[in-house]
Protein backbone atom coordinates (compact mmCIF):
# COMPACT_ATOMS: atom_id res chain seq x y z
CA UNK A 1 0.00 0.00 0.00
CA UNK A 2 1.68 3.67 -1.16
CA UNK A 3 0.80 6.53 0.66
CA UNK A 4 -1.19 9.17 -1.63
CA UNK A 5 0.06 12.49 -2.72
CA UNK A 6 -2.04 15.83 -1.51
CA UNK A 7 -3.22 15.73 -4.70
CA UNK A 8 -4.87 12.33 -4.74
CA UNK A 9 -5.77 12.39 -1.08
CA UNK A 10 -7.88 16.06 -1.46
CA UNK A 11 -9.41 14.50 -5.04
CA UNK A 12 -10.62 11.85 -2.45
CA UNK A 13 -11.81 14.39 -0.23
CA UNK A 14 -13.80 16.40 -2.88
CA UNK A 15 -15.14 13.14 -4.02
CA UNK A 16 -16.33 12.25 -0.59
CA UNK A 17 -20.08 14.25 -0.74
CA UNK A 18 -20.46 13.23 2.66
CA UNK A 19 -18.09 14.94 4.33
CA UNK A 20 -15.79 16.36 2.17
CA UNK A 21 -12.50 14.52 3.32
CA UNK A 22 -10.61 11.79 2.57
CA UNK A 23 -8.35 9.72 5.96
CA UNK A 24 -5.34 7.72 4.73
CA UNK A 25 -4.68 5.81 7.75
CA UNK A 26 -1.04 4.79 6.59
CA UNK A 27 -0.03 8.23 6.95
CA UNK A 28 -2.08 9.41 9.67
CA UNK A 29 -3.08 12.57 7.06
CA UNK A 30 -6.78 13.88 7.23
CA UNK A 31 -7.35 15.67 3.61
CA UNK A 32 -10.27 18.23 3.61
CA UNK A 33 -11.67 19.90 0.82
CA UNK A 34 -12.42 23.46 0.19
CA UNK A 35 -15.97 24.83 -0.55
CA UNK A 36 -18.67 23.10 -1.94
CA UNK A 37 -20.63 25.86 -3.67
CA UNK A 38 -24.06 23.62 -3.29
CA UNK A 39 -23.56 23.85 0.56
CA UNK A 40 -24.91 27.00 2.52
CA UNK A 41 -22.99 26.29 5.50
CA UNK A 42 -20.25 26.59 3.20
CA UNK A 43 -21.05 29.51 1.46
CA UNK A 44 -21.93 31.01 5.33
CA UNK A 45 -17.95 30.13 5.97
CA UNK A 46 -17.09 31.88 2.70
CA UNK A 47 -18.64 35.10 3.79
CA UNK A 48 -17.47 34.88 7.13
CA UNK A 49 -14.09 34.91 5.83
CA UNK A 50 -15.07 38.06 3.79
CA UNK A 51 -16.13 39.76 6.55
CA UNK A 52 -12.97 38.63 8.99
CA UNK A 53 -14.47 36.96 11.23
CA UNK A 54 -13.84 33.58 12.63
CA UNK A 55 -14.65 30.29 11.62
CA UNK A 56 -14.88 27.97 14.40
CA UNK A 57 -18.67 29.09 15.14
CA UNK A 58 -19.43 27.99 11.45
CA UNK A 59 -20.77 24.32 10.69
CA UNK A 60 -18.06 23.41 8.95
CA UNK A 61 -15.57 24.51 11.13
CA UNK A 62 -17.22 22.51 13.42
CA UNK A 63 -17.28 18.88 11.41
CA UNK A 64 -13.83 19.41 10.47
CA UNK A 65 -13.23 19.44 14.26
CA UNK A 66 -15.38 16.56 14.93
CA UNK A 67 -12.99 14.53 11.64
CA UNK A 68 -10.02 15.24 13.62
CA UNK A 69 -10.89 14.25 16.94
CA UNK A 70 -12.57 11.25 15.37
CA UNK A 71 -9.19 9.85 13.59
CA UNK A 72 -6.38 12.25 15.62
CA UNK A 73 -4.14 12.67 12.29
CA UNK A 74 -0.68 13.61 12.22
CA UNK A 75 -0.97 15.89 9.12
CA UNK A 76 -3.76 17.58 8.01
CA UNK A 77 -3.83 18.57 4.95
CA UNK A 78 -6.62 21.24 3.17
CA UNK A 79 -7.33 23.42 -0.13
CA UNK A 80 -9.20 26.75 -0.23
CA UNK A 81 -11.83 27.18 2.48
CA UNK A 82 -10.37 24.21 4.32
CA UNK A 83 -7.04 25.54 4.52
CA UNK A 84 -8.07 28.46 6.53
CA UNK A 85 -10.10 26.69 8.72
CA UNK A 86 -7.06 24.36 9.24
CA UNK A 87 -4.47 27.64 10.00
CA UNK A 88 -7.30 28.71 12.49
CA UNK A 89 -7.68 25.31 14.07
CA UNK A 90 -4.02 24.98 14.28
CA UNK A 91 -3.27 28.02 16.38
CA UNK A 92 -5.69 26.76 18.79
CA UNK A 93 -4.75 23.28 18.82
CA UNK A 94 -1.53 22.75 18.26
CA UNK A 95 -0.90 19.20 18.75
CA UNK A 96 -0.78 18.35 14.95
CA UNK A 97 2.28 17.45 13.78
CA UNK A 98 2.65 19.22 10.33
CA UNK A 99 0.10 20.87 8.25
CA UNK A 100 0.11 21.57 4.10
CA UNK A 101 -2.48 23.74 2.73
CA UNK A 102 -3.00 24.85 -0.47
CA UNK A 103 -5.06 28.22 -1.88
CA UNK A 104 -5.60 29.64 1.25
CA UNK A 105 -7.98 32.63 1.68
CA UNK A 106 -6.33 34.32 4.07
CA UNK A 107 -4.68 37.89 4.28
CA UNK A 108 -0.83 37.35 5.99
CA UNK A 109 2.53 38.88 5.20
CA UNK A 110 4.46 36.39 7.80
CA UNK A 111 6.08 33.22 7.26
CA UNK A 112 4.05 30.42 7.88
CA UNK A 113 4.37 28.94 11.62
CA UNK A 114 6.67 26.16 12.85
CA UNK A 115 4.04 23.13 11.20
CA UNK A 116 2.11 25.05 8.91
CA UNK A 117 3.81 24.70 4.75
CA UNK A 118 1.01 26.88 2.71
CA UNK A 119 1.04 26.80 -1.35
CA UNK A 120 -0.04 29.19 -4.11
CA UNK A 121 -0.12 28.99 -7.51
CA UNK A 122 1.21 32.97 -9.02
CA UNK A 123 -2.16 33.71 -10.61
CA UNK A 124 -4.78 32.14 -7.47
CA UNK A 125 -6.53 35.24 -7.02
CA UNK A 126 -8.38 33.61 -3.74
CA UNK A 127 -5.08 33.40 -2.23
CA UNK A 128 -3.36 36.47 -3.86
CA UNK A 129 -3.55 38.04 -0.18
CA UNK A 130 -1.46 35.22 1.02
CA UNK A 131 2.21 36.57 1.26
CA UNK A 132 3.96 33.70 3.08
CA UNK A 133 2.62 31.37 0.75
CA UNK A 134 5.11 29.25 -1.58
CA UNK A 135 4.47 30.17 -4.81
CA UNK A 136 4.58 27.22 -7.62
CA UNK A 137 3.57 27.60 -11.22
CA UNK A 138 0.10 25.53 -11.97
CA UNK A 139 1.58 23.28 -14.95
CA UNK A 140 -1.34 21.00 -14.21
CA UNK A 141 -4.39 22.76 -15.25
CA UNK A 142 -5.77 26.30 -16.40
CA UNK A 143 -7.33 26.64 -12.82
CA UNK A 144 -4.79 29.23 -10.88
CA UNK A 145 -6.70 28.62 -8.02
CA UNK A 146 -6.58 24.43 -8.26
CA UNK A 147 -5.00 21.88 -5.78
CA UNK A 148 -3.57 20.60 -8.57
CA UNK A 149 0.60 21.12 -9.71
CA UNK A 150 1.74 21.22 -6.58
CA UNK A 151 5.41 18.84 -6.06
CA UNK A 152 4.95 17.70 -2.52
CA UNK A 153 4.60 14.45 -0.52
Amino acid sequence: MHSLTDEQGLQKAYDNMNNRSHYDESTKTLFIAGTNPLDPHDLYADAQLLMKRPLENTQRYKSMSELIELYNPDTLVGHSLSSAMIIEYVEKSPNIAAVRVYGSPIVSGSKPSRNITRYKHPLDLIAYADQGAKTVLNKKSYNPHSFKGFKTL
